[in-house]
């Protein structure tokens, strides 16, 4: 598990806490959504797990070993990958087979077992037919997919999602979300960093970031139920639960929170079946 106690983090220059006296405990196999406005601290607090910054105070942990150590630094990394806004930053090789290599050969595996582990991995994620090609004459989707397969490859337990679909088109973005949910049904963690609430409403937790520090968390459910921390956090309603309020204020209630398009066309057909 990841556990922070007491974390702050103040970037040089700045006089503001990005993060301030932040506490958490994330576990094996959950799907986590951080969500928050632009400058609300999420991006920092993912670098925080992965040790790629570290806190001016308190402590970051993942299964024990501190990101404050720099001899522990190795273990952190293996345990917590990232995958970054922009695919682009994370290619370091000629073909989408050497770029998937690039992290196995840092740590050492064997040939056979790294060849393993591209075969299974780009399978995993649908980009074993693009092995040979240039990671930069891709599509944005298949960027994101191929930067997935080189994380996974490495077999980590934790992977955060820093705003990875925010640069995609809709058939891009749909992509790396089946991607993520497809990561989670074979238990890895996911850890979603957004300011997507439809995204976020996909996870099992959402937790909810304000000037660095938690305003909300829970289940999607139990966090969207109510609605008045959205304005506080700066952030815009899904639109499925928009339309759903509105529909209520006229005389149109549904049974259940609809949190996407899909549960509130289900939830209409099941409202008109009863008329």
């Amino acid at each position: 598990m990841i556990t922070l106690k007491d974390v702050s983090y103040r970037y040089e220059g700045s006089e503001r806490l990005a993060i301030s006296n932040l506490s958490l405990t994330l576990k094996n196999n959950e799907w986590v959504a951080i969500l928050g406005q632009n400058g609300s601290g999420k991006s920092t607090l993912g670098r925080l797990f992965n040790g790629l910054l570290t806190p001016v105070s308190g402590t970051v942990k993942v299964d024990g070993f501190s990101t404050s150590d720099e001899s522990s630094l190795w273990e952190v990394r293996k345990r917590v990958g990232m995958v970054f806004q922009n695919p682009d930053h994370q290619f370091v090789a000629t073909t989408v087979r050497d770029d998937i290599a690039f992290g196995l050969e840092n740590r050492g595996i064997e040939r056979e077992e790294m060849l393993r582990r591209i075969d299974l991995y780009s399978k995993q994620v649908g980009v074993n037919q693009l092995l040979d090609k240039e990671p930069h004459r891709l599509s944005g989707g298949q960027k994101q997919r191929v930067a997935i397969a080189g994380i996974i490859a490495l077999e980590p337990d934790f992977i955060i999602f820093d705003e990875a679909t925010s640069m995609l088109d809709p058939i891009g973005r749909l992509d790396v979300l089946k991607t993520m949910r497809n990561l989670h049904k074979q238990g890895l963690s996911i850890l979603s960093i957004t300011h997507d609430m439809e995204e976020a409403a996909l996870s099992d937790r959402v937790v909810v970031l304000n000037q660095g520090t938690i305003i909300e968390d829970g289940s999607p459910s139990n966090v969207f139920r109510s609605v008045e921390w959205i304005g506080k956090a700066g952030l815009a309603m899904p639109f499925s639960l928009k339309l759903q309020k509105e529909l209520e204020s006229q005389g149109v209630t549904l049974d259940t929170m609809c949190l996407s398009e899909k549960e509130l066309v289900d939830s209409l057909w099941t409202y008109s079946s009863k008329k």
